[in-house]
């Protein structure tokens, strides 16, 4: 049964300390640690929150390797004997995609967090080459006999997406935070947007399907920005078939943005 929270205690979270524990649900380092070693949490497949000590120093870029499920990050500091996200830490759930987006910058991504104007140059530096990047990067193919298992085929084609997905949330979590006054440069703002257009519905709308942080919020930028306008009506409610809430609001959004004149007959609720 997954705990309601754990607490980490110890100035260093050795190696390979917690990894593959299944009940990790949500982790809370002492305030006085300073560093988190190779492993430590990696395969914790339950793992969704981790509040980490402002004063960290040194995170490895292994620390939480396939902790596919992470979704907030946060940097917290100690007041009235109450350990509270810090004034100036970023936004908990950006901070968690850009680890999996770029594990080997974990470290300088963790000690500049509690400055979110410096933490969110970062991902703004980063976002055109892992948009750009091989959907397959990463993808290690099952060997038999010395050759490759061609059933891997499926394996690889489910990387990819999953990769997409990724780089979609990087990209809705990037435009919301400049809606929270960070401000985003109109090229990279267009080149995102490029990226939707490119990969829609598959992966922008796709998002959809899946329960995300922030879903509500990912429906409704998928339609400001106008996406839905080069979609069929009838493929998003196609792939939203098996989520009839999901699809009901897709039908309303969709004669909302004035787009869906029609385009609704036959679609049943």
């Amino acid at each position: 049964m997954n705990r309601e929270y754990t607490e980490c205690h110890g100035v260093t979270i050795r190696k390979k300390e917690y990894m593959g524990d299944r009940h990790l649900t949500k982790v809370i380092l002492d305030t006085d640690a300073e560093s988190i070693e190779d492993w430590a949490f990696a395969n914790c497949t339950a793992l969704r929150e981790i509040w980490l000590p402002a004063g960290i120093r040194h995170v490895s870029e292994k620390a939480f390797l396939n902790c596919d499920p992470l979704e907030k990050i946060y940097i917290c500091c100690c007041r009235d004997g109450k350990i509270i996200p810090a004034d100036n830490s970023t936004d908990p759930v950006l901070l968690a995609l850009m680890l999996k987006c770029r594990p080997k910058e974990t470290d300088a991504l963790i000690r500049t967090a509690g400055e979110e104007q410096a933490f969110l140059q970062i991902p703004d530096d980063l976002l055109p080459d892992f948009l750009s990047e091989d959907d397959s990067t990463g993808f290690v193919p099952f060997l038999a006999g010395g050759e490759e298992d061609y059933l891997t085929e499926d394996a690889a084609a489910a990387h990819c997406h999953k990769r997409q997905l990724l780089k979609t949330r990087l990209i809705y979590e990037r435009i919301l935070a400049e809606q929270r006054g960070h401000l985003i440069s109109p090229e990279l703002k267009s080149s995102c947007i490029d990226w939707l257009q490119a990969h829609n519905p598959a992966a922008a709308f796709g998002l959809l399907l899946t329960k995300p942080c922030h879903s509500e919020a990912y429906f409704d930028l998928y339609f400001n920005l106008g996406l839905n306008k080069d979609v069929k009506i009838e493929t998003l409610t196609s792939l939203a078939e098996d989520q009839p809430e999901l699809k009901a609001k897709v039908l309303q959004k969709h004669l909302e943005c004035g787009t869906g004149s029609g385009v609704f007959a036959g679609l049943a609720l």
